[in-house]
């Protein structure tokens, strides 16, 4: 039940299995995993919701044992050995499986999709699957229906994938340590004044040791383009809005990472791109001047999201407020795993937008009567997603769509989003 988690360039070797994930939350994101010489499974999935982009995995065993929600992007599945009497890929038990440009050579076939793994025990298949599928290469594959309120390619819709962009460390000779210009790291005191002669001193890198109270919005401007923090917080007790304005500067790119909260939250006021990463709890404010930007989410929780003619390219993003959490106007929103928590509309799409959400769930922690999960209006959706609910209030409406001037609502038990495509032409 751990995560919701993203976990990047990470090689595993040996093993019974190299991953393992159990439970019904809080979801996982990997990217750019090697798996290799595991002896059961290379990656095995008990019940959790799982995005995968850019898996490598060199094995005699399959590559993924899988029930619960799979999202699996852009990988190669080598098989060793005595695989070639098995599935690249085994699904049971009802799992939910979205694949897309999967690439295997020595297995029996890509995808063995059963209703319980038995049918491998004795290590070979006899006849095909269920999924009539002999092939050993995957371009696109749904494990189940997909959810179309009008007319539309049965396929996501491949918004390109941008990589995050790399700020390589600064020399120390660059750094500003705030602590050395004032500020108190204990949080006590106020250390507006100190933290800003940190930003306007010419340093690359400003690093935040400690934990800091601020009663006035900070200018991130200059040669600033990195705010680096060791996981703590700033600003608990909200006693300013925004704690950072983020402004035009030398740095193309701007990134901040590290802390567990922003009370205030940031605002961003430049179209330079921006950068969170492993940032909890954090508000944003896009101006005018953000139109036109790009931004990049990896492990980010924020609250009340509003786009607007941006580009955004998220991996395990977090949202949890009630409400609407995110409204896409005029953009392009691509996100690995999606977590969301409590109801509200999940993805608002409009001005004809594109939005593809490749994996995640709703954890809905209050009435999903509240709205729709998705709204789209006059635009392009893709979700693979799905929902975990203890509380016996579900989404009532899992999708209200409008082309033209024509709207339809698809209801809990008439459709659902594992997957949700809307591709107007």
């Amino acid at each position: 039940m751990n995560g919701p988690l993203l976990v990047r360039n990470c090689e595993v070797v040996g093993f019974r299995r190299g991953i393992s994930a159990a439970g019904a939350v809080n979801g996982h994101t990997f990217e750019r995993i090697t798996l290799r010489g595991q002896t059961q499974f290379g990656l095995e999935n008990e019940g959790q919701a799982i995005s995968i982009r850019k898996l490598q995995s060199d094995n005699a065993v399959p590559a993924i044992q899988t029930y619960g929600t799979l999202c699996l992007m852009e990988a190669t599945l080598i098989g060793r050995e005595d695989a070639v009497g098995v599935p690249a890929i085994i699904n049971y038990n009802g799992g939910r499986i979205h694949l897309r440009d999967i690439t295997t050579h020595g297995y029996l076939r890509a995808v063995g999709d059963v209703e319980t793994p038995d049918a491998f025990a004795a290590r070979r298949i006899v006849g095909p699957d269920k999924t009539g599928s002999e092939g050993p290469n995957v371009n696109e594959y749904f494990s189940h229906a997909a959810t179309r309120l009008f007319p539309s390619a049965l396929q996501s819709l491949r918004l390109s994938v941008k990589e995050t962009p790399k700020i390589p460390m600064d020399p120390l000779r660059l750094w500003a340590n705030v602590d050395d210009f004032g500020a108190d790291p204990t949080g006590q005191t106020d250390s507006s004044e100190a933290i800003q002669k940190a930003i306007d001193s010419g340093a690359t890198t400003v690093f935040f040791p400690g934990f800091y109270t601020l009663t006035r919005p900070i200018r991130i401007h200059g040669s600033v383009q990195r705010i680096l923090g060791v996981g703590a917080w700033i600003d608990y007790n909200h006693h300013t809005k925004p704690d950072f304005i983020i402004e035009d500067g030398v740095s193309s790119t701007v990134m901040i990472e590290h802390f567990s909260h922003v009370g205030g939250g940031i605002e961003i006021a430049t179209r330079r791109t921006v950068v969170f990463r492993s940032v909890s709890d954090c508000d944003l404010n896009m101006t005018d001047k953000a139109e036109g930007g790009e931004l990049f989410f990896e492990d980010f929780v924020t609250h009340d999201r509003k786009l607007k003619k941006q580009r955004v390219w998220a991996r395990q993003l977090n949202v949890e407020n009630e409400g609407t959490h995110i409204i896409s106007d005029q953009s392009d929103l691509w996100v690995l795993g999606y977590k969301t928590e409590r109801g509200g509309t999940l993805l608002e799409t409009r001005g004809g937008g594109r939005s593809e959400i490749l994996g995640g769930f709703s954890y809905t922690t209050t009435a999903g009567k509240l709205a729709a999960m998705f709204v789209t209006d006059n635009s392009s959706v893709f979700a693979f997603f799905s929902e975990v609910c203890y509380n016996g209030e579900p989404f009532e409406s899992l999708v209200r769509e409008t082309r033209q001037k024509i709207t339809k609502t698809i209801r809990r038990g008439e459709g659902g989003v594992t997957p949700y495509v809307s591709l107007p032409k």
